[in-house]
Order: C-alpha cells, then structure tokens, then sequence
C-alpha cells in the first residue's frame, strides 16, 4: 500500500483522568513506527505504546 494512504502512528493508551489516546510520534512506514516503539519501551518501561495504522479521512 502506497505511504500517501497510510499513515502509522506510535500511541499511548488513555489515562485514567483522560479518555483519549495520546499520539507521540507519525511515521511513514510500519519499521520506522516499530524501531522507536522499541526505544520508547526501552526507555519507559512502565508505560504501554501499541503502534496503530491511521486510515486517511475521506472528504468529498
């Protein structure tokens, strides 16, 4: 799939005084997204990311 249809992204599940996810970083491909989920995991080892696919919004 084409990097323009795809965009992959490293979060950060909820907190329990938030409801949202929070975005740390946007990546172009799947290895980049997955070589700094390794270092943020690393470097803080109590938080859980999870690296997730963004499908562009359709405006017509």
């Amino acid at each position: 799939m084409p990097c323009n249809l795809l965009e992959v992204s490293l979060i950060v599940p909820p907190r329990p005084s938030s409801l949202q996810w929070a975005i740390v970083g946007r990546y172009r491909s799947q290895s980049d997204a997955e070589g700094h989920l390794q270092l943020f995991r690393q470097r803080v080892p109590n938080i859980r990311f999870e690296v997730v696919f963004d499908l562009p919004s359709r405006r017509g």
